[in-house]
């Protein structure tokens, strides 16, 4: 059993290299493509301004509260607390609207945070940022974008959505409060809420 566990880790990172490699060099989109729904800071802000978690989500179609409706209804995660983050899209600084997360046990959870976008701003899409937080001495330390990003999709694509994938680049790692650095993979699913 032992031998399997490690071989899939090996595989999943394997698979997570190469899905890294086909966004960078083939037919997804790309940050500069013109079929990105708008211009935006691919990474969300600490309240000092330090670059903090990769975008990974972009909602298309809806504002921040229609897309925390339907992320508790097809995620079944309740609101949570969490350190305020920015949002830079438009060349405005938006807060995050709403805060979602599903509690792993042990200090961990998962943690979805949503770009304050209304249908008064006119824009056509809601930004937002998910990750694993794993709690260590002096808070947590976000981890996982990608995998979490996956889940949040996969849940999504099993509800009907459509999902496309398109490459930011977002691959600088930030640094955590245990003095660790964590980092994405650089691309973003784009999940249409219009079906």
């Amino acid at each position: 059993m032992g031998h399997l566990a490690i071989w899939s880790l090996r595989g999943a990172r394997a698979l997570a290299l190469l899905l890294s490699a086909l966004f960078a060099s083939s037919g997804f989109l790309h940050a500069h493509s013109t079929e990105l729904p708008g211009s935006f800071d691919p990474y969300i802000h600490r309240a000092g301004g330090e670059p903090a978690d990769p975008i990974n989500l972009i909602f298309r179609g809806a504002d921040a509260d229609t897309v925390a409706q339907l992320a508790q209804q097809v995620l079944g995660w309740p609101v949570v607390a969490g350190s305020p983050m920015q949002f830079t899209d438009q060349g405005r600084v938006h807060p995050t609207a709403w805060q979602l997360g599903h509690d792993l046990g042990h200090g961990s959870r998962y943690h979805l945070r949503i770009e304050s976008i209304g249908a008064a701003d006119g824009q056509a899409y809601t930004l937002a940022a998910v990750h694993r937080d794993d709690g260590v001495a002096c808070g947590h330390v976000g981890r996982a974008f990608d995998q979490v990003r996956d889940l949040v999709v996969g849940a999504f694509a099993d509800a009907g959505y459509s999902v496309s994938m398109v490459w930011l680049g977002n691959i600088n790692d930030g640094p955590q409060c245990d003095g660790s650095r964590t980092s994405g993979g650089g691309a973003a699913a784009i999940i249409d809420i219009a079906r």
